[in-house]
C-alpha cells in the first residue's frame, strides 16, 4: 500500500482487522501539502508492516523496495503525487487507486472540499485500476454517498473513510474469488477539479449566506479553515450557521453582534454567525465593518 493520510490508516486498519495480508507500506515521514497527513511509522511497527519512506513514490529506491515485495496488487490510498508508469506496472496484476467522487465525474484535486463548496447533495467513493492519467482508469468498485446539509469536512471525511474501508474488504473478496470486473469510464461525463489555493478560502461578505456556509464547512478540520481579512490580518472561521436578517439597508460585512465565541456578520442576503478562535475574535472588538 502507498499513502500518508488519515484515510490510509483507516483502510489499513480495516485490512488488518479482517486478516488480509499487507506486504508493506510506502509512506512519508512528513508532508506540508496534506492537511490530513499522519505519520504511519508507529502504526506500521505496531502491526509488523514493513515500511519504506519516500518523498513522491517514484524514486529508484522506492522502485527497488517495491520489487522486492513482488506484490500482486498495489493499493494507492491517500497519495497526492502522480505515480510513474514504472511504479504502476510493478504489481503482477494491477495498481488500484482511489478517488472520493463518483467517477468519471469530478476527477482531480480536493474532491471532498469542492463538493462541499459547490453545495452538492451527492458524491461518491470509487476504486479504480490506475494508469498514467489522473483518475481515468477502469472502475473496480464504487458507491454513491449522500452529502447532508449539516455535513462538514470532518463528518464527510469520516463517513467516506468508513464506506471506503468496507468497499476495500468487498474488493479483497472479489480478488480472492477471481470475480473482479473492470468498467470503463464514460469520457462524456468527465470533468476536472483544480487544486485549491489559499485565495479559494477567502470569504467575501457580499457572498450569499449559503455560499459562505458551504465554504466554511468545506474547509473545516482537518483542512486549514476559511478565513477573512481585517486590518491586514487573516482570521479563521471554525464553523458557521445562517441567521435570518434580510434588512436591505445594511451593508454586507457589517458586524451585527460580537458574542463570547462568535460574531454575527451581515451577508448579501441575510447574516451568518461565525465561531472563531478566541484570540482572533478579540481583534474584532469595537469593529464596525470588516
Amino acid at each position: 500500500m502507498i499513502g500518508c493520510v488519515e484515510f490510509t490508516q483507516v483502510c489499513l486498519q480495516s485490512l488488518i482487522d479482517n486478516k488480509w495480508p499487507v506486504a508493506g507500506l510506502i509512506t512519508k515521514k512528513k508532508s506540508i501539502q496534506n492537511s490530513d497527513f499522519i505519520d504511519l511509522s508507529v502504526f506500521s511497527r505496531k502491526n509488523n508492516i514493513p515500511i519504506h519512506i519516500t518523498e513522491n513514490g517514484n524514486d529508484i529506491n522506492t522502485e527497488k523496495w517495491l520489487r522486492t515485495k513482488n506484490p500482486d496488487y498495489l493499493l494507492c490510498l491517500g497519495w497526492s503525487h502522480i505515480l510513474s508508469k514504472t511504479i504502476i506496472e510493478i504489481p503482477c496484476v494491477c495498481t488500484i487507486g482511489y478517488h472520493p467522487s463518483y467517477l468519471p465525474k469530478n476527477r482531480g484535486r480536493h474532491p471532498l472540499i469542492w463538493a462541499l463548496i459547490l453545495g452538492l447533495d451527492k458524491t461518491g467513493s470509487t476504486f479504480f485500476r490506475m494508469n498514467e492519467e489522473c483518475d481515468s482508469g477502469d472502475i473496480i468498485h464504487q458507491k454513491a454517498i449522500d452529502i447532508l446539509c449539516e455535513d462538514n469536512a470532518r463528518s464527510l471525511y469520516n463517513r467516506i473513510g468508513k464506506i471506503a474501508s468496507q468497499q476495500l474488504l468487498e474488493i479483497m473478496h472479489l480478488i480472492q474469488n477471481k470475480q473482479i470486473i473492470y468498467k470503463e469510464q464514460n469520457p462524456e461525463e468527465v470533468n476536472y477539479w483544480r487544486k485549491r489555493s489559499t485565495d479559494d478560502g477567502l470569504i467575501d461578505w457580499r457572498m450569499s449566506s449559503q455560499a459562505i456556509y458551504n465554504l466554511v464547512r468545506a474547509l473545516s478540520e482537518p483542512y486549514p479553515y476559511a478565513h477573512f481579512t481585517y486590518k491586514g490580518k487573516s482570521l479563521k472561521i471554525l464553523s458557521c450557521k445562517i441567521h435570518k436578517n434580510n434588512n436591505p439597508n445594511i451593508i454586507p460585512g457589517t458586524v451585527l453582534e460580537i458574542m463570547s465565541g462568535s460574531i454575527i456578520v451581515k451577508t448579501f442576503d441575510s447574516s451568518v454567525e461565525c465561531q472563531m478562535i478566541g484570540a482572533e475574535l478579540n481583534l474584532l472588538r469595537g469593529a464596525t465593518f470588516l
